[in-house]
Formats: C-alpha cells, structure tokens, sequence
C-alpha cells in the first residue's frame, strides 16, 4: 500500500498540470512544483496553512462558492477562473475539482496564453474586416469626404472602436481641421457633433513621429500630460487608449486618422501593422484624388490657356502685321527671280510706291541704280545658295528719281529639301548715316589741318623760342665768365637766377614736347618683361652714389602687352619721383611690385618719402600740378601727366596712395590679355 501511494505521488508530481489536495478544513495537504509555479509562492508558504490564510477574502469569491459545492455534495466541476495576483497581474487557469478521501483534488491548466491568443486573432479578424471593408470603400468612391465617413463608420462598427475621426492638417491655424467622425452610440455622436461645431480646427501640437511617417499610440489617455482638446473629450466619453496614424501625400504629412478604444493597452503590433496599412491604403486614395483634382484643375487651365492663346494670337497677329508694316526699316520678300511678293508700309512709304504698284510687278533690280544692279545680280544667286547675306549697300531709286541708299541684309525661306522659297529681307535708311560720314570726313579734314598747325606750333617751340632761352643762358654765362670782377655778388646772383630759370623754361619746352608726342607717335605692341625693365631703368637713372643710399627691390612682375619706348618712360617717370623724394628721408626704401587681379596686371612703385596729402591726390596727374614747392623739389610738373597718357592709351588707369612724410605708391594697371585690336593711337 505504501508502495502504491509513493507511486501516486510520483505521478502527481511530474504531472504537466498543477495538483493540489486540500482536506475538509480547506488545508493544503499535497502540491506538486506546477501549482508552485502556478501560485508564484514557496511550498512552505502553502502546504498545511488554510486557503483563507493564503488567500484572505478567496470565502467570499464564486471559486469558494464551487469548491464549496463539491466538497458538500462530493461531486467534480469544471470552471474558468481568472486569478489576480498581488502585483496585479492576470492568469486564467482551467479547475477540474473532484471529490477524493482526503477531501478535494484540485488540477490546474494554465490558459493564459490560450486565451491571450485568441483574443489577438479575433482583433486580427476585426482589423482584417475594417481593411476589407474600407479598401471596398476606396475602390467605390471618388470623393474623398464621402470616403472619409465611411472609413470612420467602419472603424466604429466593424473594429470596435469607440471613437474615430479624420482630420486633415491646417497648416495656417497650426492645428488639425475635423473632416469626419464617428461613435458607437446616438449620445457619443451628440457630443462628438457639438463639440467639432464648436471646434472646426483642433489647435494642437503635431507630433513629430507623425511627420516622419509613424504612428503614435498612448495606451492609458489619463497618463498624458498635455491633453488636446478632443483627447479630453474622447476621455469624457469612456475611452482610455487611443492611436493617431499618419496620412502622407507625396511624402508629406497631410492628415491624421485617430481611433479611440474604451480598454487600456487595446493596440498590439500585429494590429498596428494592419492599421498602418489601412491608413496607408486611404493615403494612396487622397494621393490619386489629388492627382485627379489636379489632372481636372490641368484640364481646366489649358482649356483656359487655349482660349486666352488664341485670343491673344489674333490680338498678336494684329500687333505683328503693325510691327511689320510701322517697323523703322524697311521690311520686303523676293521670290526666287527677284519680284517683289511682300512688302512694308515703311519701305512704301521711302520709295514713294504703292503695294499694288510693287507686289506681283517689280523686281528689286527694278529699282537700283546701275552700279546696284551689278552688285544685286552679283550677290543675289549666291544669297539663294547660302541661306543668308549681311549688310549689303544699294542705291534705291524712289518714285520721284531721288536716290534712297540702303544697307540690306537677308535670310531664306526654303523647303523641306532646302529649295529657295522667299527671302525674308530687311533694308535699312542710310541716308543720315551717309551724311554723318560724310561731315565725320569734313571734321577730319579739319582735324588734319590743326594738327598739322599744332605741329607747326611744337616746331616753333622748338627751335624759335628755344634759340632765344639759349641765348639768354650763354650771354649770361659769358657776363658771369668774363666780367666776374667787375659785377658785385648781388649782380653774380642775379645772373645765376637768369640763367636757372632759363634752363627751367627749357625743360618745361622739352617736357611739352614730349607730352604732345604722345599723341601723335602710332604705338608698336609687343609682350614686354616688366621685372628686367624696372630693374634696368633703376641701374640707368640712379649712380652708384644714389644707389648706395637707397634699398630698392623689384618683385616678381607680370608681363605687359604694350609699347616698350612708352612703358620705359612710364617706368623712368616713376621711380625717378620715388628717388627724388626719398633722398631727404633718414630711411630710403623703394619697393616695386605687381600682381593679377581678374583680366588686369596692377603694377606699383612704393618709396618711404616725404609722401603727400591724400586730400589732394586729383591733382598729382595733372599738367604743371606740383604738391610741393620748386624750392624743395625741382620738377615742371609734367612727369606723372605723361604717365597718365600713356597708360591712358594703353586702356589702363593711374592712382596713387600716400601720407605726409609716410611715403607714397603710384600704382597703374594694364590688360592682362593681348588685345584683339590695338588701343587707339
């Protein structure tokens, strides 16, 4: 017997179900390691201890009531029976009680995850039945807020839901305008109705996972902090959990499908996968919608846009043949032999004819003088075998023999195998520019005539008035030799003061001269090494003497493209400035630079002279300008105006920079590029 009773236990005890004996007095005499498991406690807490011990209140529970009714009676039962735990979680276990000699034998079969699953599939099945149901829907209807109804319609009556609404975003008021809505009961709809009366636009903050194309989903409504409007009366209604759901357009957020369940945690992932789809699905539609609207809205402007083309291509058409017969040309086309087949009003009206006397009847030869018509049955076969000719001069005679010249040029009109149809031909009025020429060469020959004077004048200058200035210096010269002794020291200084000026009023002559030159002289252009020649014009001017007193340097230079004779002038001038007004400075330093700047060279001479006042820098360029004195500075004041003329000529420019007794940089810039044509000389 004992024997039969050890083997009992070992059954009962790796039994896959959880076994339990409880005596007449409601112990626990047996329970085996499911019902441990089952009980989340240890079997010392349990066995020999009264069930209402363990479980206070379990007397008052219909569990009791039936486990009362077997022990009484001694007969089984079978029942569902969902346990809480003390932490408040859930488990449903399937009881078998049966009647034994002990008392009452209690199996146990955890169903939790049974019934768990089942409930996933019969939300599955719900969720499939709104897809469906809604993706019909979509294929029925056109209009999207018909559509809109529906769907929200069969979330609340096929998915169980409690509430649903579709809002589409309002981008102006910064929140969500209600498009439809739906509840399960009359009195859910009342409120629902009265309150998106009152609020058409939902002002609310958008969540951001929205925009990115997810869902948002809050299982418990009383655990938000900042509650929107409709949430709040979503709660009012009984419901706990909500999910919002994205509608994208073309990748961007247009609306929101919200849906509203009366339980906590009512949204699992298999379901929101489904409903993703589904939004996604209403997606699509307003998509297609928009593209429809839009096709329609296309539709709607090209059938305005043909009408206003067309309205305008009369009203252009009009505008053209005015533009044609009033353009200031003259505008006519010629057949393949040369006859007029169209003409202007403009032409018309310079030759005096009227259209009917022309088209049809005269050929463009018709109406040239004989050496044009030479020239037009010269040019004419190899315009039609070219497709174009450009500015051709004619004599054109008018109606009334006067002569009308002309400068014409043509484009033609051929077929699809390149035959000549017509000329499209456009002839301009010459004669004013025939008169402008012919007074340009009037003037010409007048400025031929002065500057053959002003030649005339430099010759004088020349020679007549420098014989006298030379004589004046060497009789001064032979009263200061030969009659030293006799003349006083005020009369030798008076002397030397004749003889200084008149070597000035030489210089100055010699300067003039050269000035004018400028101008004259044609300009030979030529790649020049702008480094070697600001070098050796320094070794040239400054002796030994000068040189050992100064530090001069010369950088890197670009190269020129210009007139050598003339840029060693321009060279010569500058740096024979920075010597002579650096020479009174304890610190003698010329700097000469240059660098590309755009299409242009800059090139610079910098000294640590006695500089100038920057007030006064638009007069350092002019002729017989001078900032300072003869007394401190010998000079005529011509130097740096025969650098402006030349580089002027060059198509460059002059400035300079400086401060008193801070030195001074002249600086002058030439194209970079050898130019197409030579500038003017």
């Amino acid at each position: 017997m004992q024997e039969q009773d050890k083997y009992i236990q070992e059954v009962l005890d790796h039994m896959l179900e959880g076994c339990q004996i409880i005596d007449f007095d409601w112990r626990y005499l047996y329970l085996n390691d499911v019902v441990i498991k089952h009980a989340r406690q240890e079997r010392g807490e349990l066995l020999g201890r009264r069930m209402m011990e363990v479980y206070p209140g379990i007397d008052q529970t219909p569990l009791f009531d039936a486990l009362k009714e077997c022990m009484q009676s001694r007969t089984s039962k079978k029942l569902l029976n969902e346990f809480v735990y003390p932490d408040g979680s859930l488990a449903w276990f399937e009881l078998t009680i049966k009647p034994v000699n002990e008392g009452l034998l209690i199996t146990s079969l955890d169903i939790t995850d049974y019934l768990n699953a089942q409930e996933r599939v019969r939300k599955l099945n719900r969720v499939y039945a709104v897809l469906s149901d809604i993706n019909q829907a979509i294929v029925r209807t056109r209009e999207l807020q018909p559509l809109f109804e529906k769907a929200c319609g069969i979330a609340v009556e096929k998915g169980d839901f409690l509430l649903a609404h579709i809002g589409i975003l309002d981008e102006p008021n910064q929140g969500i305008k209600v498009a439809a809505y739906a509840g399960r009961s009359d009195s859910d709809l009342d409120k629902i109705k009265s309150f998106f009366k009152d609020n058409p636009v939902i002002e609310c903050q958008v969540d951001a996972l929205l925009h990115q194309g997810e869902h948002v989903v809050y299982d418990l409504i009383e655990h938000v902090d900042r509650l929107a409007p409709c949430h709040k009366i979503a709660l009012e209604l009984g419901c706990h959990s909500f999910g919002a759901f994205p509608l994208l357009v073309s990748g961007a957020l247009r609306g929101v499908v919200t849906l509203y369940a009366d339980a906590p945690d009512f949204f699992v992932e298999e379901e929101l996968k489904l409903l993703d789809e589904l939004v996604m699905d209403i997606s699509f539609a307003m998509e297609v919608a928009a593209k429809e609207a839009a096709r329609k809205h296309a539709e709607e402007e090209i059938r305005k846009l043909n009408a206003e083309l067309e309205q305008r291509v009369q009203e252009r058409t009009a505008e053209l043949s005015d533009l044609y017969n009033h353009a200031p040309c003259g505008y006519h086309s010629l057949d393949g032999d040369g006859l007029f087949v169209r003409i202007n009003d403009t032409e018309l009206g310079w030759l005096g004819y009227s259209r009917e006397e022309i088209i049809g009847k005269l050929k463009f030869a018709d109406l040239l003088t004989p050496a044009s018509v030479q020239s037009f049955s010269e040019n004419f076969p190899t315009f039609k075998a070219r497709g174009w000719i450009r500015d051709l001069e004619f004599d054109m005679v008018r109606k009334d023999g006067s002569i009308l010249p002309v400068l014409l040029s043509a484009t033609a009109i051929t077929d699809q195998q390149g035959r000549y149809l017509v000329s499209r031909s456009m002839i301009t009025d010459l004669t004013d520019r025939k008169r402008a020429e012919q007074a340009i060469r009037k003037s010409q020959a007048q400025l031929e005539a002065a500057n053959k004077e002003l030649e005339a004048f430099a010759y004088s200058v020349s020679h007549d008035l420098r014989a006298p200035l030379r004589a004046i210096d060497g009789f001064s010269r032979i009263l200061a030799e030969e009659y030293q002794d006799r003349l006083d020291a005020e009369g030798l200084r008076l002397l030397a003061v004749v003889r200084t000026n008149t070597q000035k009023m030489d210089q100055l002559i010699t300067d003039l001269l050269d000035l004018s030159r400028l101008t004259r002289n044609q300009m030979q252009f030529s790649r020049i090494d702008m480094t070697a020649l600001a070098s050796t014009i320094y070794q040239e001017i400054a002796v030994p003497e000068t040189q050992q007193k100064f530090a001069f340097s010369v950088k890197s230079l670009p190269n020129a493209y210009g007139d050598a004779m003339l840029m060693r002038q321009v060279w010569s001038n500058l740096i024979a400035n920075a010597i002579k007004y650096t020479l009174p400075s304890d610190k003698r330093v010329i700097e000469v630079g240059g660098y590309r700047e755009a299409e242009t060279n800059v090139y610079y001479v910098k000294d640590s002279g006695v500089g100038f006042n920057q007030e006064y820098t638009h007069k350092l360029f002019g002729v017989f300008q001078r900032l300072h004195s003869a007394d401190e500075f010998d000079g005529t004041g011509v130097g740096l105006a025969i650098v402006q003329r030349i580089i002027h000529r060059h198509g460059g420019s002059v400035w300079a920079e400086g401060q008193n007794n801070q030195g001074a940089t002249f600086y002058f810039s030439l194209p970079s590029m050898e130019p197409e044509h030579e500038p003017a000389k």
